[in-house]
């Protein structure tokens, strides 16, 4: 009589060798940790989110509707592309200006309109 310990052991080495042949041959090796460059909506509200540049989806729907964003059309579904959201939001970022020297203009400007 088989001790049943053995036929267990034969058996998980069995599906230990498959498990390694299919890791080996996996026709998709390459793209394991790669993700998709397009993204559909509710996912591209994500991304950015998650980029650090908050926006609501009804935000996204009117910078769509306006064409202010660049997205693609499959079908009636928005498709957004990562390297255009991040090209995009990087462009919208607007430099900091010197407080105390806009400041300073809007008076000048101010005290210009008093005068006339």
């Amino acid at each position: 009589m088989t001790n049943p310990f053995d036929v267990i052991e034969a058996r998980l080495s069995n599906i230990e060798t498959l498990l390694l042949d299919i890791k080996h041959h996996s026709p998709n090796k390459g793209e394991v940790g790669r993700q998709a460059d397009t993204l559909p909506f509710e996912e591209a509200v994500k991304f950015l989110n998650n980029q650090g540049y908050p926006i609501s989806e009804s935000q996204l729907y009117k910078l769509t509707s306006t064409k202010q964003i660049p997205f693609k059309k499959f079908g009636r579904k928005l498709i957004f592309s990562r390297g255009d959201l991040l090209a995009w939001s990087k462009l919208q970022l607007v430099e900091p200006t010197n407080s105390a020297e806009e400041a300073t203009l809007t008076l000048a400007r101010s005290a210009r309109r008093k005068r006339a």
